[in-house]
């Protein structure tokens, strides 16, 4: 659900009530909340987990989520993205790649951002992640706990079917080319 170079929204009664797995949203920048509006955040436990269930809490966290996480918010708003940019930001960012500091608050990973985003994630893009990512993220479960696959295999389309080969070359074939058993 990319936002970040939307115009600022108004978020009004009951928005996003009851959405209890919804882990993945950034409100842009400027994003006006309605103090008289129904709670909009109303029943969802990951946000109000986070953020308190404040709404104005959960919104200024929504607006601030990846101010932490430069890789998120590139793997978030792919589609301006270049395959360059993204391999620059890992290079620069090499001692930052320990598994457990590609997590964020939610539990997700760069990968879960960039499965989790869009039904049409970019080959290029992924290619880069999967160079300099270590593989073991592939692994890990977030806040609901999915693991990236599982957001890639929910938003299916015929196109990621080169996305999910990609990825399981790279995470569970590549391993028995390095030992040498491949066949």
């Amino acid at each position: 659900m990319p936002l970040l170079h939307s115009q600022p929204i108004h978020i009004g009664d009951s928005s996003f009530v009851h959405c209890d797995s919804l882990a993945n949203l950034v409100i842009p920048k400027g994003s006006i909340f309605d103090p008289d509006a129904f709670y909009p955040f109303g029943g969802c436990t990951l946000f109000e987990d986070r953020f308190g269930k404040d709404s104005e809490s959960i919104i200024a966290g929504l607006m601030s989520r990846f101010d932490d996480f430069p890789l998120h918010k590139r793997c978030y708003d792919h589609s301006s993205t270049t395959a360059q940019e993204l391999l620059l930001l890992l290079i620069e960012d090499q001692g930052a790649m320990e598994a457990s500091s590609l997590v964020d608050d939610f539990g997700m990973t760069p990968l879960h951002v960039f499965f989790s985003s869009t039904i049409d994630p970019r080959q290029d893009l992924l290619q880069v992640l999967l160079e300099k990512l270590p593989c073991c993220i592939l692994d890990l479960k977030d806040a609901n706990d999915k693991r990236p696959l599982d957001y890639l295999m929910a938003n299916w389309t015929e196109e990621n079917k080169i996305l999910l080969q990609m990825t399981l070359q790279k995470w569970m074939l590549d391993p028995f080319d390095r030992w040498g058993i491949a066949s």
